[in-house]
Parts: structure tokens; sequence; C-alpha cells
């Protein structure tokens, strides 16, 4: 497989939805709003779906994945500015 040209943000066109790439996209697209409707098309929640997170650990099922996005996208950061920049 070849690298991709570049990063999958969740901002591109989704034509094909049988193709990997666009299941990627949104899925990234669904993450980065904190959409869980749009989340829960992209996962199979009738089978065993799977989710290695390196803040949150091995999800399984649907139902863990979802409390884990949902708790996500509760999460709020506070940012400051730190000499030229803002920061975390």
């Amino acid at each position: 497989m070849a690298p991709l040209p570049t990063p999958i943000i969740g901002r591109e066109t989704v034509s094909d939805p049988r193709q990997p790439l666009a299941a990627l996209a949104e899925f990234y697209r669904a993450f980065s709003t904190g959409d869980l409707a749009l989340m829960e098309l992209n996962w199979d929640v009738a089978g065993e779906p799977v989710m290695d997170n390196p803040l949150g650990g091995i999800m399984r099922g649907w139902p863990a994945i979802r409390e884990r996005c949902a708790d996500r996208s509760r999460t709020s950061r506070a940012r400051r500015a730190s000499g030229m920049r803002w920061r975390s």
C-alpha cells in the first residue's frame, strides 16, 4: 500500500462511501466534531468493533467505544497565551 499523499483530517469530500479512504475521512470528521450519530454510522455496531486508544486503552464493542467518544466530546481544554503563541 502506497503512503497517502496528504494527511486525512476529516474535511475531505467523501465521494464513494465504499472506499476505505472515504470511511477514514468520515471517521475523522465525526471524531473531530464530536458527532456521535455520524460516528455510529461509521462503526460496526452489530459486530464486535475494537478501538485501541493511547489515552483510554482498548475498547471492545460499540457501547464502550461510544462512551469513550462521548467522554472526549465533553472534555474541554483551557488555552493560555505563553510567549508568542497559545498553548494548552
